[in-house]
């Protein structure tokens, strides 16, 4: 009933919609031990699912190999091509 409040008109099963809460509430920052907590997992083994699904356990990795370049390069080679 709460589904075809909101619009969906297509079957959905509780453990879809409680799979969308908890990468939802991961990746935006929400602490996983609440979000375990509030779903109802018991066990940290299976809630990792959702930890990787979320990407939250690899976030900001790839940020310290500084790959990118800076704003300052970007303009210097804009002026030298431009």
């Amino acid at each position: 009933m709460f589904l075809e409040r909101i619009g969906i008109r297509k079957e959905v099963v509780f453990h879809a919609l409680r799979a969308c809460f908890a990468t939802h509430l991961l990746s935006t920052g929400v602490e996983p031990l609440k979000v375990m907590r509030m779903g109802g997992w018991s066990v940290l083994k299976t809630f990792q699912i959702y930890l990787r699904m979320s990407g939250v356990d690899v976030r900001g990795v790839a940020e310290a190999l500084d790959v990118l370049p800076s704003e300052n390069n970007i303009k210097n080679v804009l002026t030298l091509y431009c």
